[in-house]
């Protein structure tokens, strides 16, 4: 496949690079990563074509110092029938403002005054804004690619969608599609994987960016929206929020992404029986499902406490395996060493036992002395959860038979070289 800018061959990309001064170098890659914003060029040269719309909603962002009484641990939106503005707390004491504009023809560099201005009109606070250290403006438009990969191209990030800023999605979709990608094209590269492994990346991550650019395009047009219509609907749902704490956490969750799942995936599976509580587990938890994000829970170790999420920063998958009330030292040490063999150098695995520490050498174990951890995994027996790099669950059956975790790591690097 040729283009402006590259070439694709059968086992690389050649790839040409011009610079702000007009001259060029040439490249070879394995693969080219399309991560250049709204307007990529990777995009355009691949050909890959894209859904677009102008939300004719203009917007200015900057930010400034101002003495507001405003709690500094979140954001704050201030709706009015002219539009919104939302500040949001920044290092140093300084606050970052961001406003709708009447039309989409926002000032190019706006200033103090522009600031003030909205502040005055739609909100209660202080409009004496001073020290502005940045700014800018710009028109909310949405993209969204038709697909993800084109050989040995890939788009994430801005390059591959791009909506308006309300509701700060962007930043974390991209990032998501960062990790999504960045596990799996480390297996292909470092032949682990075959690059069939990459198709999931785009069955995995287009339904959910194509979820977020409607999803944002409708907030957007409800929260800047002047019409009657738009007010009603924005008061009824700011009545909701205010009054509702399930519909408080929905919302915390959803601007957290924390509700984003792959449970469709072909590359995950569960074999989960739901059984009665055990006296020390909570029968409302049933644990992420696979596909699901995975929970944080506080462990302890010879040395004291230790988060759950800090055991899974490491690269690659973990295996965690819940031990339940099994606390014979042997069975343990078994359990373990069949982890470690069933894991095959894709990563580590982590024991968590309900009673405490074993004698010997403890090394990848973790007493749940709280069941803190068993709880939140929905663990009534002794269970396995095998975690992907980018924090997901890719299997967890309720059983320790470790036969499955070698089935997902032969399906996940079917046809390497």
């Amino acid at each position: 496949m040729r283009g402006p800018g590259y070439r694709a061959g059968e086992h690389g990309v050649s790839a040409e690079l011009r610079h702000p001064d007009g001259s060029t170098e040439h490249r070879e890659t394995g693969w080219l990563i399309g991560a250049d914003g709204a307007h990529s060029t990777v995009r355009e040269a691949a050909g890959i074509a894209r859904r677009s719309a102008d939300l004719k909603r203009g917007f200015i962002l900057g930010d400034v110092a101002v003495d507001w009484p405003l709690t500094r641990d979140r954001f704050h939106v201030y709706f009015h029938a002219s539009g919104l503005v939302a500040v949001f707390p920044m290092a140093g004491g300084y606050w970052r403002i961001l406003a709708s504009t009447p039309d989409d023809r926002p000032p190019k560099s706006p200033g103090l005054t522009d600031f003030a201005a909205y502040v005055t009109a739609r909100t209660p606070l202080n409009p004496e804004v001073t020290d502005l250290q940045w700014s800018s403006s710009f028109v909310a438009r949405e993209s969204l690619a038709e697909r993800l990969r084109h050989g040995r191209v890939l788009l994430a990030g801005d390059a591959a969608h791009s909506h308006s800023p309300v509701g700060g999605q962007g930043m974390n979709t991209g990032m998501q599609d960062a990790y999504n990608l960045g596990w799996k094209l480390a297996l292909v590269v470092t032949g682990r994987a075959g690059d069939a492994l990459l198709d999931s990346y785009q069955a995995e991550r287009l339904p959910i960016v194509k979820a977020v650019v409607d999803a944002t395009s409708t907030t957007t047009r409800v929260a800047t929206g002047s019409t009657l219509v738009a007010r009603r609907v924005r008061r009824h749902a700011l009545r909701l929020f205010g009054r509702l704490n399930p519909v408080q956490q929905r919302l915390s969750n959803a601007f957290g992404e924390h509700l984003v799942h792959y449970r469709d995936s072909r590359l995950v599976f569960q074999r989960w029986h739901e059984s009665p509580a055990r006296a020390w587990n909570d029968f409302a938890r049933s644990g992420p499902e696979a596909g699901e994000l995975v929970r944080d829970a506080y462990l302890e170790d010879r040395r004291g406490p230790v988060a759950l999420r800090r055991l899974l920063r490491a690269p690659g998958h973990h295996l965690v395996v819940f031990a339940a009330d099994t606390t014979d030292p042997d069975t343990l040490a078994g359990w373990q060493a069949a982890a470690g063999e069933a894991m095959a150098g894709h990563g580590e695995v982590h024991l968590v036992t309900r009673g405490h520490l074993p004698p010997g050498p403890t090394d990848g174990i973790f007493a749940d002395l709280r069941s803190d951890a068993h709880n939140r995994y929905g663990v009534r027996r002794p269970s396995l959860y095998l975690i992907r790099p980018d924090k997901y669950v890719g299997y967890r059956g309720d059983s320790v038979d470790f036969a499955p975790v070698d089935e997902y790591f032969r399906a996940l690097c079917a046809g390497r070289s």
